[in-house]
Formats: C-alpha cells, sequence, structure tokens
C-alpha cells in the first residue's frame, strides 16, 4: 500500500494509469525477464526467480498492479461501466453544442458529482492527535449524514469507523466511501501480488528475510492513521471477526469489494424490500442506525453496502477460513441472493449502455470482454490475462506493463492521443460546473 498520490494515481476523467515513481530507466529487468515473471506470478515457473531480480521488480510490479486494479474497477465493473456512461453523456453534450442543447448539460454536473462522491470531501475524514501502536488501536463504528450541494444536512448516510486508543483518544475517524473500496480492492491485489513474488524467490535464506520484513511493512502501512481512510475496509473485516492477519482480511475483504462494485440495482431494491437489516441483531438504541442504512441501501450506497456484508459475516459466524466458493455462497444465501443471479442482473445491467464517443466506447468493449474473463471468488486476478491500455511512467513515456495474444484496440492506444482527447472534453466539464450557481 502507498502514497498513491506521489507513487501512482488513475485518472476518472480519462482513464489514465500514472505510474510517477518509475521511468523508462527502471524497467528494462521487466521488459527483459517478462516471460519469466509472468510465468512465476502464475506459479508456472519452478524454478522461481533470482532475489536480484525480485529486488529490482519488488516495488514498481506491486504499483503497477495497485493502480491497473483501479482501472479494471472503472471500467469492468458494473459500478465502473455506470461511470463511464455518465462520462461519455458529459463529454458527448459539451464537444460540439449547438444552440438548445443547453437543456442537457446538466449531465455534465451529474457526472462531475458522481467523481466528487468518490472520494468524500476531506472534511468527513479526521486524524486525531493521539499516537498508539498496532496492539493498542481499537474502533467504534458510527452513522452520520452528509451536507447537501446548498450546506444543509441531508438524509443521505455514511458509515464511519472511529480508531481510538486504549484511552480512547482519536486517532483517526474514516468514512466507508467508494475510494476506500477502490483502495482497498487495489491494495488486496498488491498484497497478493508482492507475496507470490516474494514466494517465487529461489533462495530461501532470502525468502525468509523478505517475508518477514514485509510483514512489517504492510503492519506500519495498515497502522498509519493518515491513511485509514485507504485501509478503513480491511481495518473494519478484521475488527469484526477478530483476524489479526493483515494479508489475510485484505485477500477476503478484496473480494468482497468485488462483489459490491458489481451490485446490481435490482438487488439493491430487494435488501432494501426484505429489511435483511433486521435480522441482523442490532440493539434497540441503534434503531435509528438500521434506519440510516435502510436508507444509504435505498440509495445504493457502496460503502452501506460494504458494511452490510461485514456485518453479515458477523452476526451468521460466517468462516473466512473456508474455501471463497463455501464463504461466499452462505454470505449471499444469507442476504438472499447468490452469486449467479448477482453476475447474471449486473451483466444485463452492463450490456444496456450505449456509447457516442468512439474512445469511451472501445474501453468500454474491453471493459465488457475483461468482466467476463475475472474470477470474483479468486483473490488474485491474473492481468496478464486481460485487455489492459499502456501507462504513461514518471518521464512521460508510456509503457505496456501486461502483454498478450489478445487484439483490441484499447492495447495499441496512442496514450498521448487518448489523454489530449479526453482531457479537453474534461476542461469542458469544469468549465460548465463553475458556471453552476
Amino acid at each position: 500500500m502507498n502514497d498513491i498520490a506521489a507513487l501512482g494515481k488513475y485518472d476518472f476523467f480519462t482513464t489514465v494509469v500514472w505510474l510517477d515513481a518509475i521511468e523508462m530507466t527502471n524497467i528494462s529487468d521487466l521488459t527483459v525477464h517478462r516471460e519469466e515473471i509472468k510465468r512465476a506470478l502464475g506459479n508456472y515457473c519452478s524454478h522461481g526467480i533470482s532475489f536480484e531480480l525480485y529486488n529490482k521488480i519488488s516495488t514498481l510490479l506491486p504499483l503497477a498492479f495497485h493502480e491497473y486494479t483501479h482501472y479494471i474497477d472503472c471500467t469492468s465493473t458494473l459500478w465502473g461501466v455506470n461511470l463511464l456512461f455518465l462520462m461519455d453523456a458529459a463529454y458527448t453534450v459539451l464537444k460540439k453544442p449547438y444552440p438548445g442543447d443547453e437543456i442537457s448539460f446538466y449531465k455534465a454536473k451529474i457526472f462531475s458529482d458522481a467523481i466528487k462522491q468518490i472520494k468524500l470531501p476531506i472534511y468527513y475524514t479526521e486524524i486525531g492527535s493521539a499516537e498508539a501502536e498496532p496492539r493498542d488501536w481499537r474502533y467504534q463504528l458510527s452513522i452520520g449524514n452528509k451536507f447537501d450541494s446548498n450546506g444543509f444536512v441531508s438524509d443521505d448516510p455514511v458509515v464511519f469507523v472511529k480508531f481510538i486508543d486504549r484511552q480512547s483518544k482519536l486517532l483517526a475517524r474514516s468514512p466507508i466511501s467508494t475510494l476506500s473500496i477502490l483502495e482497498c480492492s487495489s491494495t488486496a491485489q498488491e498484497i497478493e501480488q508482492r507475496i507470490t513474488l516474494i514466494e517465487s524467490i529461489n533462495d530461501e535464506n532470502a525468502k525468509i528475510v523478505e517475508r518477514s520484513q514485509y510483514e512489517k511493512q504492510l503492519v506500519n502501512e495498515t497502522y498509519d492513521k493518515t491513511l485509514t481512510e485507504y485501509s478503513v475496509c480491511a481495518h473494519l473485516l478484521a475488527n469484526l471477526i477478530q483476524e489479526p492477519d493483515i494479508s489475510f482480511a485484505y485477500s477476503r475483504a478484496g473480494i468482497l469489494c468485488r462483489i459490491t462494485l458489481n451490485f446490481p440495482d435490482k438487488l439493491f431494491d430487494k435488501l432494501v424490500s426484505e429489511k435483511h437489516l433486521n435480522t441482523l441483531g442490532f440493539d434497540k438504541d441503534t434503531e435509528s442506525f438500521s434506519r440510516s442504512l435502510h436508507k444509504g441501501l435505498k440509495n445504493r450506497d457502496l460503502g452501506v453496502l460494504y458494511f452490510l456484508l461485514c456485518e453479515t459475516i458477523r452476526s451468521r459466524k460466517i468462516d473466512l477460513n473456508k474455501a471463497s466458493s463455501e464463504w461466499v455462497h452462505e454470505l449471499l444465501k444469507s442476504i438472499g441472493t447468490d452469486l449467479v443471479e448477482i453476475k447474471k442482473i449486473s451483466e444485463e445491467q452492463i450490456l444496456g449502455h450505449e456509447f457516442n464517443i468512439t474512445t469511451i466506447e472501445q474501453i468500454y468493449d474491453a471493459g465488457i470482454t475483461n468482466f467476463k474473463k475475472i474470477d470474483w471468488l479468486q483473490r488474485q486476478i491474473n492481468l496478464n490475462e486481460l485487455i489492459l491500455p499502456p501507462a504513461y511512467l514518471g518521464d512521460m513515456e508510456y509503457f505496456k506493463f501486461f502483454v498478450n495474444d489478445i487484439e483490441h484496440s484499447v492495447q495499441k492506444l496512442n496514450l498521448e492521443d487518448l489523454f489530449n482527447e479526453l482531457h479537453s472534453y474534461e476542461k469542458n466539464v469544469h468549465k460548465f460546473v463553475e458556471a453552476c450557481m
């Protein structure tokens, strides 16, 4: 898990992956040993990789997996495709407007607001003055309400996890936002890939040392109070099931994030109508808490859904040590659905979109293919099998990190042309939003 603002980022307005911490000079070993690394990551390499090669790729490759998972989640999930559709609608109405088109400009504001809601404003995150060792962290759950665009308290809920020390002094308070879910999903993949690389080292002594060092790194990053908005989803699951193993918590949380990002509208409505919350055994004193969660489900709030899934695991005592197929089946059965139904309805919803801008349509088309390929129950997504574009590096060169035999226009994109085109539409959106009083 990294400070992605400094090391890399995904641009929601252009779909471009930026890997600012990597330059072309850093990736020569990745290029030379590409097939060897691919086999090692896929567990097809019997002799492993050298410790020297591991040291050269152990930072840059997990970072690439982190940021490319953002790309996957934003183009190859139901939530991501819906965002692409809003992007297409916004950019289309402002691309070459004619007199009278102003009545459709609201679509640009809807898209801008959707981006803004991914990461809740900093107001909702609070960093306390207390400091504590990981073993001294405690947590409390609460729920509040967002402010609307006019500054009034709305009835839209937001779930918070408050982290405190043994004396109940504040470490941090973090919302379970859409960004939190995206970061948990990406960090889960980053951890899986890093662990796989470590286990591929062909020097046993070096492997033991690296395991130990990485475990310490994970603890330090997960218990960094300034990054809890990114780790809150893993913290929540780990605390509810009392699981001390960070990589275990992230691996299961990553699967929950995948389900959350693909949860269709029809099943949100079903959860509301069947009042699943009433079966979770909240205390009478938390009746208002339940009402707020119910409202969150009506709003199709991803943070509320993620909390509900975690709470169901705790309430039903679902054993996450079982195979993914077993515990996911048990979880979804508890809320009145199954993976087959979720996939069927989400695919129907995804395929219902039509696009006007060719570039976005190409990204959508690749996203559909990736959506169908990804195994939701696997902790580790094999990005080498998916359709992925090149990424910008810190020296403004761009590079194809994942190469396969699939023929698709997205893999051949001229990244400079893509960025310039979509960024020009983005500027039009910002210009219009500034005019909204």
